[in-house]
C-alpha cells in the first residue's frame, strides 16, 4: 500500500518533538513494507530556523517531501483557507515526486482540516488521527470545534489515541473513532537496561503551564519535608516556564535536588530512564501520555494526575493515579517510591501494546476499511482517477486551526 502521512514537520537535532508522532508512524509503516510518503507541512514562526521552500530527501526507508514556510501570524488570518492552500501545493509535490497514494492520513486538527478541505479537489481516501489536548478542556475553543467538524465529516476512518479521547469526541460530535494509541520506540526506550537509583524521579515533558511542573516540584518539596534525603527529580524539557520553575524550586528549598536538563534526544531519554526509580506526569489534560508509555518501555513505573489518557493505561501493575492537588500527587509518589515493582511487567505491557509492529498492522487494517468505504463514496474504483470537482470553501474570516500544544 502507498500512504501518504501529513504531518506537522519533520524532527530533527533542534526539533526533536516536531511532527514526532507522525514521523514514528510513517515509518512503522515503512518497516512494515508498505511505500510511505512523509509529507512535512511546517509553518512554524520565523524564529524557528530552517530551510525554507519544498525539500526532498529519504530517511528512515521513508519519502520525505517538506514545506517549510515561516507563515507567522498571517496564519490567523487565511485560517483553514490558508493551510489548505499549502496543503495542496505539498499533495502535489508529494504526487509528482512518488505518485498518487491509495490514502492519506492526518494528524491534528489543523492539519487535518487541511486535509479535508483538499480532499474533493485531490481525490483520495481520508484518514484523520485526533491528538489534541484542548478538546479535552470543558469548553474547547470556537477554531478548534469547527476544525474538528471539518476534519471529521470528511475523515473515512477517525482514530482518536486514547480511549477518554474519544469518548470526549463522541461527547462534542456525535462521531465514533476508533482507538489506536500512540507508538513508541521501543527499540531504543526498552533497549536500555534498568538501573534506577533510590528516590530518583524523572518528568519529560514541554515547560508549559498545562504539564503543571510547579504543582510536581511543590509534591517533591512536601516528600522532602518528610525526610527523604536521597529524594531528587530531573525535569527534561524546554519551554517559557523554565525560568519559573528554576525560581519555583528555589522558593521551595528543593533547588539543590532538581535538574533542569532542557530538551534532550531520545536515546539520551532512554538512559536518564533507566535510571529512575519513578516517572512522574502531573498534567492538567493528556489526550495519550506518549512519555508515560516511553518510561514504562524502559520498565520504570510511572506516577501520573487522572488527566484522561494515561486513565486507560496506567494500572495497578504498571504504575499509580493521583489526584491534582500537590499533597495528592506526593502521596502518589511516595506509593511509588515505596513500593517493589515488576520493572519486567511493566517493559512487557508497553511493547505488546504499543510497539511499531503492532500499530503498523492495526493501522493498514483501518487503512483498507478507509479505502473500501472511499471506493463506495465516490463511486469509483480507485482514488487515482480524475479530481472531484473542488469543495466549498471555508468561511470568510475563520480562524486559524493552529496553536494546538506541543506533543510532551
Amino acid at each position: 500500500m502507498k500512504i501518504l502521512v501529513l504531518g506537522r514537520g519533520l524532527p530533527g537535532p533542534g526539533q526533536p518533538l516536531l511532527g514526532i508522532f507522525e514521523y514514528q508512524q510513517a515509518r512503522a509503516l515503512a518497516a512494515a513494507g508498505h511505500e510511505v510518503v512523509y509529507g512535512a507541512l511546517d509553518i512554524r514562526f520565523l524564529h524557528h530556523r530552517r530551510p525554507w521552500g519544498i525539500r526532498r530527501m529519504d530517511l528512515d526507508g521513508v519519502h520525505v517531501v517538506e514545506l517549510s514556510l515561516p507563515l507567522g501570524r498571517l496564519q490567523y488570518r487565511g485560517g483553514y483557507r490558508l493551510v489548505r492552500g499549502l496543503w495542496g501545493l505539498l499533495y502535489r509535490a508529494c504526487v509528482r515526486a512518488h505518485g498518487h497514494p491509495d490514502v492519506v492520513h492526518s494528524h491534528f486538527v489543523g492539519w487535518s482540516a487541511a486535509a479535508a478541505l483538499a480532499k474533493p479537489a485531490h481525490g483520495y481516501p481520508l484518514v484523520v488521527t485526533e491528538h489534541t489536548s484542548g478538546l479535552m478542556a470543558p469548553n474547547p475553543p470556537r477554531r478548534m470545534l469547527r476544525g474538528i467538524s471539518i476534519a471529521y465529516a470528511a475523515a473515512d476512518v477517525l482514530i482518536a489515541v486514547s480511549p477518554a479521547l474519544a469518548r470526549r469526541i463522541r461527547e462534542l460530535t456525535g462521531r465514533d473513532a476508533v482507538y489506536v494509541p500512540n507508538l513508541v520506540d521501543t527499540g531504543t526506550f526498552a533497549g536500555v537496561h534498568p538501573a534506577p537509583r533510590p528516590g530518583h524521579l524523572v518528568t519529560v515533558g514541554n515547560l508549559i503551564e498545562r504539564k503543571r511542573v510547579d504543582v510536581l516540584l511543590e509534591a517533591v518539596a512536601c516528600l522532602a519535608a518528610a525526610g527523604r534525603p536521597e529524594l531528587t527529580l530531573t525535569v527534561v524539557g524546554t519551554g517559557p516556564e523554565r525560568a519559573a520553575l528554576q525560581a519555583r524550586a528555589q522558593a521551595l528549598g528543593i533547588a539543590d535536588r532538581v535538574t533542569f536538563t532542557g530538551g534532550l534526544e531520545q536515546r539520551a531519554i532512554a538512559e536518564l530512564l533507566a535510571s529512575a526509580a519513578a516517572f512522574a506526569l502531573a498534567s492538567r489534560e493528556e489526550t495519550f501520555g506518549v512519555v508515560l508509555i516511553e518510561a514504562m518501555a524502559a520498565g520504570v513505573p510511572v506516577v501520573s494526575t487522572r488527566s484522561g489518557g494515561p486513565d486507560g493505561f496506567v494500572t495497578a501493575a504498571t504504575g499509580v493515579l493521583t489526584g491534582f492537588s500537590a499533597q495528592e500527587l506526593a502521596d502518589g509518589l511516595a506509593q511509588a517510591l515505596g513500593r517493589d515493582w515488576d520493572r519486567e511487567t511493566i517493559r512487557d505491557y508497553a511493547v505488546r501494546h504499543h510497539s511499531p509492529a503492532v500499530i503498523a498492522a492495526r493501522l493498514i487494517e483501518l487503512y483498507e476499511t478507509a479505502v473500501a468505504r472511499w471506493r463506495g463514496t465516490a463511486g469509483r474504483p480507485a482514488p487515482h482517477g480524475e479530481p472531484a470537482p473542488p469543495g466549498e470553501p471555508a468561511p470568510p474570516g475563520e480562524p486559524a486551526p493552529h496553536g494546538e500544544p506541543e506533543p510532551r
